[in-house]
């Protein structure tokens, strides 16, 4: 019934557009371009995307990035020093970690021992060693 209604003059009611050969240029342009889009460029967008990321999870090595291994970028000696100064202040705290230890366990066997521990001097200087 609204189809009948439409076909008998029920079309003059609706705005009208120009036909797409009436058009102007530039319009024409426009819609091919969007048309294109749509078409082409949206899906290779988001293929390029999706790749792109699964790429940079797949290949990506923190250890390389971190130590500027890729590349002679000015952060490269920066990043490579700061990682030179992080292991040397780790191997310090080992070291330490690891003195204190042994120093508290040797005080324990001290404590325990009814013998007392031979005393040591301090080793000399150069200097001190010319004098004698």
């Amino acid at each position: 019934d609204a189809l009948e209604d439409f076909m008998t003059g029920g079309y003059r009611v609706l705005a009208s557009e120009p036909l797409p050969e009436d058009r102007p240029t530039s319009a024409k342009i426009w819609r091919r371009i969007y048309s294109m889009f749509w078409t082409y460029g949206f899906p290779l967008i988001g293929f390029i995307l999706v790749t792109g990321s699964f790429l940079f999870c797949w290949c990506y090595d923190e250890e390389e990035a971190l130590a500027g291994v890729r590349g002679d970028s000015p952060t490269t000696a920066a990043t490579s020093g700061m990682r030179e100064d992080t292991q040397q202040a780790k191997t310090n705290y080992n070291k330490n970690s690891s003195n204190n230890n042994s120093n508290n366990s040797n005080e324990d066997n001290n404590n325990n021992s009814t013998e007392d521990a031979p005393k040591t001097e301090p080793e000399k200087s150069a200097e001190e060693k010319k004098d004698e």
